[in-house]
């Protein structure tokens, strides 16, 4: 993507069935270990997107994603972080029928965090996902925010405030919690890991 290129993607994960069930299904949590220092992953298994975004602006991938970013020429990814799958929760959701409401498919269970929280973490499920990495992006770029307002599509709201980097992919924001990538990305990510990501257009401001 050229520098004077006018837009960015702002990247959100896919849609999902169920509302905020079907959010905690999709991407769980990513808790902060003071003592440690470090993030790592409470969330439901087996399946694990390959590719997904977490806590608003943490970018999680498996290490096969990992490796397709690491072979492509996208830039502004720093390096990887490996994450301890602290508590992984057995709930099969991609076996169930997506068209009728979540409450025919969760018993005992009342609040949508109670998928990880109510469950027991279960040790050979967490061993056999796959390795799951942090992306490390830090370049930053200025946006408008325009708080005032209604709708809810980022597209409506914010605009970018500055030239766009050159040599950089992806972008993280001081004025809005999110990740930003460039049409090259975007197009990338289409193509390389499908049916994960959605986009909503930023563009300049006028």
């Amino acid at each position: 993507m050229a520098a004077n290129d006018n837009i960015l993607w702002l990247i959100n994960n896919t849609s999902t069935p169920w509302g905020d069930w079907g959010d905690i299904l999709w991407s769980g949590y990513l808790p902060w270990d003071d003592t440690m220092q470090r993030y790592y992953i409470e969330r439901t298994g087996p399946y694990v997107p390959e590719i997904y975004i977490s806590s608003g602006n943490k970018l999680i991938v498996t290490k096969a994603a990992m490796n397709k970013v690491e072979e492509s020429k996208l830039k502004g990814i720093t390096g990887f972080v490996a994450l301890e799958k602290r508590k992984i929760t057995f709930v099969d959701w991609q076996n169930w029928d997506k068209s009728r409401p979540i409450s025919s498919h969760i018993e005992n269970l009342r609040e949508p965090e109670d998928l990880i929280d109510e469950l027991p973490h279960n040790a050979a499920l967490a061993e056999s996902m796959p390795t799951l990495l942090l992306a490390n992006i830090s370049q930053t770029i200025p946006l408008i925010v325009d708080k005032k307002t209604s709708s809810d599509n980022p597209s409506d709201f914010i605009r970018i405030n500055t030239k766009i980097v050159d040599n950089c992919d992806f972008f993280v924001s001081n004025e809005y919690i999110g990740i930003f990538v460039t049409t090259r990305c975007k197009e990338w990510l289409d193509t390389m890991l499908p049916g994960y990501i959605d986009f909503s257009a930023i563009t300049r401001n006028p």
